[in-house]
């Protein structure tokens, strides 16, 4: 973090490096450098983000000898596989060279076109990319406004697309436009976004929580809070020794401790070995904070020659916020040295970057507040989208219980039917059965006991009987006829 531009580059820089490797699904075409993994996805939403998150990656180990070169290869390899967004993608990559060789003036005007071309085909993954790096190019040459606006846009871009990669980083950079600034409440607010965001997936905390956590150090020592800084070096702890930005940022909270016990001395001595450490990133707030660390130690000469070192960086000529307080410590420097002129001078100095300093921030706060409008109004929408996808379960639920309700009815009614049919079969074949017993089978039945009774009364039983078998065995087999109809109705 801190007002150093070069050193908010490298951290940006790192994070667009760590984006590449948040899940295994894109992070191992990235490890292979492999455009061909990248063409092979099938979903053509990922392809995207990945390709864009790759090609932001592309030339960090190109030699600035062959960078040319190697858009070239890039763009060739793309337009053979119909990448999506060419033209956008072309001014994308000529944007990165430009950075890498340091024309930033160059690289912004690239961007111009590629945001342009973007925003009409609708890519938003190349979008955010551009709005990041154009937010990035104006802060550094300290166009604040513009850059607060950038991130803005880049913000709204990942709240769209949904994605907390992006929502991480845009906060973590939005923070940091705060934090140079000196607004450090709003520039925790959004730490605090960032660390809600990467605290639910752990390898995006894995790739983010350095950062994170090392901007809250770097604002707690600002609010004097040694308790809250000493927390979060502990937390710094817990990740791997072999992320190299650690080092630096364990090394800083040394100080910045040394500094809040008020053992300036030993501050001092700490930045002096870190200045010469070819491992330690010695930035601007660094150099800052020796000024600062060696004025309270008592070593105005010193101080003064870190201060006017400052001032005689031609990267800090656009910069009221950092020019505001070393012209208060060159103030104070001379006060001490009864040096009343030059003091007065120095003073009026910092209350003209202070002037300047207030306006920025009248600018910076009307896009904060179109921010927090815009983080409403995504709030607003989640919301909507929430309620109508409730009223489309409730309806889905409503449905499913009228249908069960009508199926449930049909099948009652259904049920009735079938038992009121079966009692009128039941009935009909009652019927039907008393009828064949009172006509078919008494009759055969009556039959055969006449024939028996006539054989009885005869004198002569045994010629009757001869004379009567015939019929008698007719009227048996009637009625054996007249029972089984009867048993085969009863087995229907």
């Amino acid at each position: 973090m801190g007002f150093d531009k070069l050193s908010a580059m490298k951290k940006l820089l790192v994070l667009l490096i760590c984006c590449c490797c948040f899940y295994h699904l894109f992070a191992q075409p990235a490890r292979d450098d492999s455009l061909q993994a990248i063409f092979r996805l099938t979903n053509k939403t990922l392809r995207r983000k990945i390709l864009v998150l790759y090609i932001r990656n592309y030339f960090a180990d190109v030699p600035r000898t062959q960078l040319e070169t190697a858009r070239q290869k890039l763009m060739a390899f793309l337009r053979a596989h119909n990448a999506r967004d060419l033209e956008a993608t072309g001014y994308f990559t000529e944007m990165l060279c430009r950075m890498k060789e340091g024309q930033y003036a160059a690289a912004e005007k690239a961007l111009v076109p590629a945001i342009r071309v973007a925003a009409r085909n609708n890519d938003p993954w190349l979008l955010y990319a551009c709005y990041i790096h154009l937010g990035f190019l104006q802060g550094h040459n300290g166009n604040l406004p513009e850059a607060v606006e950038s991130f803005r846009l880049a913000k709204l871009q990942a709240d769209q697309l949904a994605d907390a990669d992006l929502q991480t980083i845009i906060s973590v950079d939005i923070s940091d436009i705060y934090y140079r600034n000196g607004l450090y409440q709003q520039a925790l607010v959004y730490l605090e976004q960032a660390q809600q965001l990467a605290t639910g997936n752990k390898q995006l905390l894995a790739h983010t929580g350095p950062v994170i956590y090392g901007n809250k150090t770097d604002i707690y020592f600002h609010f004097g809070r040694i308790d809250s800084l000493e927390k979060y070096r502990r937390l710094l702890n817990t990740f791997s020794d072999s992320d190299p930005r650690l080092y630096t940022i364990r090394k800083r909270c040394e100080y910045y401790m040394a500094m809040l016990r008020k053992d300036y001395t030993g501050a001092v001595a700490e930045l002096g070995k870190l200045q010469g450490d070819p491992r330690f990133e010695f930035v601007v707030s660094d150099r800052q904070n020796l000024a600062t660390a060696l004025y309270e130690a008592g070593q105005l000469d010193s101080a003064r020659q870190v201060a006017l070192q400052l001032l005689a960086d031609p990267d800090q000529l656009n910069h009221p916020e950092i020019k505001l307080m070393v012209y208060d410590l060159l103030g104070r420097i001379d006060r001490e040295g009864a040096q009343y002129q030059q003091a007065t001078t120095h003073f009026e100095q910092s209350l003209e970057q202070a002037l300047q300093q207030i306006n920025r921030l009248t600018q910076v706060d009307t896009i904060a507040a179109r921010i927090r409008l815009d983080e409403q109004n995504n709030a607003y929408t989640r919301k909507v989208a929430g309620y109508r996808r409730e009223q489309v379960w409730m309806a889905l639920v409503i449905g499913s219980f009228l249908l069960s309700t009508v199926i449930a009815v049909l099948l009652y009614r259904q049920t009735r039917q079938k038992r009121r049919y079966e009692q009128l079969l039941y009935a009909r074949q009652k019927e039907e059965l008393s009828f064949i017993h009172s006509h078919e089978v008494r009759r055969h039945l009556s039959n055969i006991l006449g024939i028996i009774r006539m054989i009885g009364h005869a004198d002569d039983r045994h010629a009757e009987y001869i004379e009567a078998e015939e019929h008698l065995l007719h009227a048996a087999e009637d009625l054996d006829l007249a029972i089984r109809n009867v048993s085969d109705k009863l087995d229907r």
